[in-house]
C-alpha cells in the first residue's frame, strides 16, 4: 500500500504521521511525492507505525506476491489438528 493511501484511508495527517514517526513533516512530503526515498531506519518507522502495511516495495514499486518456493523446493504445507 503506497504512504499516501495509508494516510487517506485513516483520515491521518502529514504533520501527526510525521510526529509518529520522527521525522520533519518536509521529509514525509518528499517521500510522498516522489522526490525522495527513506533511509533504512525510517523505513523501518514508517514499516512499524503502519503495522506492515506501507512496505520497503511500495516505495519502489514492487508489488507484493505471496511465496510459493523456500530454496527451490515448494512450500510444505502444514496439516490442521
Amino acid at each position: 500500500m503506497r504512504l499516501a493511501t495509508y494516510l487517506s484511508e485513516r483520515g491521518e495527517t502529514v504533520v501527526s504521521f510525521a510526529a509518529r514517526i520522527g521525522v520533519y513533516p518536509t521529509t514525509v512530503y518528499r517521500l510522498l511525492n516522489g522526490v525522495n526515498f527513506p533511509l533504512p531506519a525510517t523505513m523501518r518507522r514508517i514499516q512499524t507505525a503502519t503495522n506492515g502495511k506501507v512496505t520497503p516495495n511500495d516505495f519502489f514499486g514492487l508489488e507484493r506476491r505471496p511465496r510459493k518456493e523456500v530454496r527451490g523446493r515448494p512450500r510444505k504445507e502444514v496439516a490442521a489438528q
